[in-house]
């Protein structure tokens, strides 16, 4: 860029536009091997800048969103919502839309908008969350980024949308969720989940277990009392294998249990959702 700073092309006149011979033109010429060749190492050398400033640029909006999930997980929203605010400009800019870093900042955008009551714009952030996630997904194509993971981000769209009343909505995402967390764990091999032992297993486990419980919370709220029921019992099951003892959860869902009973015989809805905790990476 600074060596170009001092060079200044000479206006062309229309007395010497005309005093060149048409035969004579570069425009008329075929390009040279050494024009060819420079034209090339320019196109690559531009090709590598591009990648650099991307590769920058992926940089910082990782820093971005790590602030700001830590903001979240602490319950600063005004530390959160500064980083992504600063983060979504960065996406804008850089052209990064489509990418699994940008997933993860419109996944956090989904949940800090849902922790301030701007559910429409925490569907809206987390639509695009999901659209990112399945291209990539739909054309084969890893997604690398440790801070996103499609089941969190459909346990995210369930709980927006339950806050705006949508319920079925809500119900079609958790559901979603919990089946692609009883593939990872392959629970198909192994229903009793015996072998889970790395981190990334208990956090799936214990997400299952979530998902599980408030599928029964959205199965009551529409009076699916007996699929709310059997949601309760494959929570507490999970819970009582899987979870210390002394895990919240576990009292939880055994009041669950009690309430959605009761609220069976009498006709109402009397269990609430449990909101996924974001970790302090």
């Amino acid at each position: 860029g600074a060596a170009w700073a001092g060079l200044r092309a000479s206006p062309l006149t229309t007395r010497s536009a005309h005093s060149v011979p048409r035969s004579a033109s570069p425009a008329h010429r075929a390009p040279s091997p050494q024009l060819r060749a420079s034209v090339q190492t320019n196109e690559i050398a531009m090709a590598q800048g591009t990648e650099d400033f991307l590769s920058a640029s992926q940089g910082f909006l990782r820093e971005y969103n790590r602030l700001a999930r830590l903001g979240l997980a602490q319950g600063n929203l005004r530390i959160a919502e500064e980083n992504l605010t600063q983060a979504l400009e960065l996406v804008q800019q850089g052209q990064m839309s489509s990418t699994p870093v940008a997933a993860v900042t419109y996944n956090l955008l989904g949940c800090m908008c849902r922790r301030m009551g701007r559910l429409n714009e925490a569907v809206d952030y987390l639509h695009r969350s999901l659209d990112v996630l399945a291209a990539r997904r739909n054309g084969a194509e890893p997604v690398v980024e440790r801070d996103i993971d499609l089941a969190d981000v459909h346990m995210n769209m369930s709980s927006a949308q339950s806050a705006l009343n949508r319920h079925d909505a809500a119900l079609l995402h958790v559901e979603t969720a919990i089946a692609l967390l009883s593939d990872r764990l392959g629970m198909g091999e192994r229903p009793d989940l015996q072998g889970v032992a790395s981190e990334q297993d208990s956090k799936d486990v214990r997400m299952l277990v979530i998902a599980h419980y408030n599928r029964g919370a959205e199965m009551r709220t529409l009076n699916q009392h007996t699929g709310s029921l059997q949601a309760f019992d494959t929570a507490m099951q999970l819970a009582d294998s899987f979870l210390p003892p002394g895990d919240s959860l576990l009292s939880m869902i055994k009041k669950a249990q009690r309430r959605a009973r009761g609220g069976a015989r009498r006709g109402r809805c009397l269990v609430a959702r449990v909101e996924s905790v974001i970790p302090p990476h």
